[in-house]
């Protein structure tokens, strides 16, 4: 079970996850609990412990998002990397550069190089309209932040800037957010940032389904060029 493995994972990780990382945490009244899945310390936890800062620089521009690993790809914004070779990394204290394997041409993905970070696992499906999730990123570029929010619906996202499917979540994302993860209260990824909508106090992610399809055809591709 979900809590029963990962939770032990996070609880014995807990204060280095919010020492190391100078974590921030938005509180408000919650629709987590500890009877189902993963509790919001927890889930905090690992939100801070997987949500990494990512900055790449071409063109004499340097921008900065967030990431996430699952399995053996770093996961992030393609804007945050477009036209970079490789991509530095913040872990606690541990600043690396990675290569950038890929980005996609219509969805606002891109996969790097993975680090040693606590890893994430993809949702089996999308979320529901209603469901509660967490989501976390390195606000303005500076400590990670985690904020609660709730699926508020799926719509196309090309006006949104996602270039395929969206899911809007009722809470406000800011400036370094992009790239981090959307976790559901079992801490799977059920999406990744991409912006916001300040004035509708609504925050922008890429459903997971479409990340497993870029994924799966990114995996089909490779394959084909091996063989």
């Amino acid at each position: 079970m979900a809590r029963s493995t990962r939770g032990r994972r996070i609880r014995a990780g807990a204060g280095l996850a919010f020492a190391a990382l100078g974590a921030v945490v938005l509180n408000h009244p919650s629709a987590f609990g500890s009877d189902r899945g993963l509790d919001r310390v927890e889930l905090t936890a690992l939100a801070q412990s997987a949500t990494v800062r990512v900055a790449g620089r071409s063109c004499g521009v340097t921008r900065t998002g967030s990431g996430f690993v699952v399995g053996s790809t770093l996961l992030t914004n393609r804007h945050l990397v477009v036209g970079a070779f490789e991509a530095k990394v913040d872990q606690p204290l541990a600043p690396v550069l990675v290569g950038v394997r890929r980005t996609a041409d219509r969805l606002d993905l891109a996969s790097l190089d993975p680090v040693p970070s606590m890893p994430l696992e993809l949702a089996k499906a999308d979320a529901s309209v209603g469901d509660p999730v967490v989501f976390a990123g390195h606000a303005s570029g500076g400590r990670s932040v985690v904020r609660d929010g709730t699926v508020h619906l799926f719509a196309d996202g090309t006006i949104y800037g996602v270039g395929g499917p969206g899911m809007l979540v009722d809470g406000v994302s800011s400036v370094g957010f992009s790239g981090g993860p959307v976790l559901d209260r079992n801490g799977d990824v059920v999406g990744i940032l991409q912006g916001c909508e300040p004035n509708l106090r609504l925050t922008v992610a890429i459903p997971v389904s479409a990340v497993e399809a870029w994924l799966q055809d990114g995996a089909a591709s490779l394959q084909r060029e091996t063989t």
